[in-house]
């Protein structure tokens, strides 16, 4: 059903694939949905159609329509310093040689000055932190952070001292290979309850194929767990393990039992595909065995997600928020996968560098150009119910990507946002109705209210 008037007033309908008959006319502005039978649907979309712009009395509708536009409660930065991340890129060097690395290509013995890496961290803490009581930094690469171990534990407790001497919440984070770990490493996640992420293919014969090194992150991660620390894995899928996702699910399940979370995310690079009908045929095969390996994981209490389908717990107007990402030559990338000078768009993401006493040089135009590839700008977004949860897409993508590459990106994004809004709304229904939604009648619960930010 086509219902422009409705998606004109930023409410969609989900249609979920198990009860034709039943729908939901979602506000992801307002957090709200109505369940709808196709009577209803055809009123509301009269009535938007016969008021346009103008308040609708309507009681059924009025909680889809009350709410804040993103833009205002949640606005697109205007200067660098009112974004909250900063992510820290220490070094060029790494110590494997994955095959789909985006990096790979700029690998150097490039590192961070260290005086360059704690003046930034001062400036960010301090300048950031006027505008943002909390502020978030992470560590990843790049290279592998934890070969410049001695620049990332100094950063922490630099970082760490300064916030809570200015009263700022700052949280940490790193992305490692899992390959690097010692009694001094623990202990300082542990101490500042750091976020721990480790990228591993899980399958013995996939991660030696791809990345390596099996033996040694699989026992690295069982001194994580037994220290108390309980890390994501951030497992890649390519064509080469795509459809082995519920095998990856079981293994990680029995193989590691204490770790509960899991991110399974496609693949970056688009080179990998011949053209935009193999990316998309691979995209279809990666969406049915995730949503397998999902069902399998959920019902041994392990959480596996991934980055397209987190987008259905938050809005935003733009598909990151905008972080300076730090490079190992000190300067600052306007994204994270940007940042060695051998990458083709490194001269038009680096924005700026970091100057004397870590004062962030930063080109002001050239800032809010990258900032303005947004939903508010993207016209083939308007009439998109996923729109507020992707926000016009990865900006390194959009401007990477061909249109057609772009579109099936958008196909599989869609995908896994519907699934994640009608996951929540399922929950919402069982506990209302203590059915699912497969099971209710359409004529009985037409117009009950469903709140999906609940």
């Amino acid at each position: 059903m086509v219902t422009p008037a409705l998606n004109q007033s930023e409410i969609f309908c989900l249609f979920p694939d198990e009860n034709p008959g039943l729908s939901l006319l979602y506000s992801p502005l307002a957090g709200n949905a109505v369940l709808a039978d196709n009577p209803l649907i055809t009123r509301a979309e009269q009535l938007c159609l016969n008021h346009p712009g103008s308040p609708v009395t309507d009681e059924t509708l009025r909680p889809l329509l009350d709410f804040i536009p993103v833009k205002e409660r949640n606005p697109i930065a205007s200067n660098p310093a009112q974004l909250s991340s900063l992510t820290i890129l220490p070094n060029e060097i790494c110590n494997l040689n994955c095959s789909y690395c985006y990096a790979a290509a700029g690998r150097s013995k490039q590192r961070l000055d260290r005086e360059v890496l704690l003046g930034a961290i001062r400036h960010f803490i301090s300048i950031h932190g006027q505008n943002n009581r909390h502020l978030y930094i992470s560590f990843g690469g790049g290279g592998e952070p934890f070969l410049s171990w001695e620049l990332i534990k100094e950063s922490v407790e630099v970082a760490s001292d300064l916030s809570d001497k200015l009263g700022i919440e700052t949280g940490f984070s790193f992305a490692t290979n899992g390959t690097l770990l010692n009694r001094e490493m623990l202990s300082l996640i542990r101490k500042y309850q750091i976020k721990a992420n480790v990228s591993f293919d899980i399958l013995p014969d996939v991660q030696q194929a791809q990345r390596g090194r099996y033996e040694e992150v699989s026992r690295n991660l069982h001194r994580m767990t037994a220290a108390g620390i309980s890390p994501t894995i951030n497992a890649v899928i390519t064509p080469l393990n795509v459809h082995r996702q519920e095998e990856m699910a079981i293994a990680l399940i029995s193989n590691f039992p204490d770790i509960r979370r899991a991110s399974f995310d496609f693949v970056v690079d688009a080179g990998l595909f011949a053209d935009p009908v193999a990316l998309g045929a691979f995209l279809n095969d990666y969406y049915r065995y995730f949503v397998r390996a999902r069902v399998v994981a959920k019902a041994a209490g392990v959480e596996i997600s991934s980055i397209e389908l987190a987008k259905a717990a938050s809005l935003r107007a733009r598909g990151c928020s905008g972080s300076l990402a730090l490079t190992a030559e000190g300067k600052y990338s306007i994204c994270f996968v940007v940042s060695s000078p051998a990458s083709p768009l490194y001269s038009e993401f680096i924005i700026g560098q970091a100057g004397t006493e870590g004062k962030a040089l930063i080109d002001q135009d050239l800032f809010r150009h990258h900032l303005d590839d947004n939903v508010l700008e993207n016209q083939k977004c308007h009439s998109c119910f996923a729109k507020w949860h992707c926000g016009g897409g990865c900006h390194f993508r959009n401007c990477t990507y061909s249109d057609a590459h772009l579109e099936e990106v958008c196909l599989i994004t869609r995908k896994m946002v519907k699934r994640g809004l009608l996951e929540n709304a399922e929950s919402q229904i069982h506990n209302l109705y203590g059915k699912s939604l497969t099971e209710l009648n359409p004529e009985e619960v037409s117009g009950m209210l469903i709140k999906m930010n609940g």
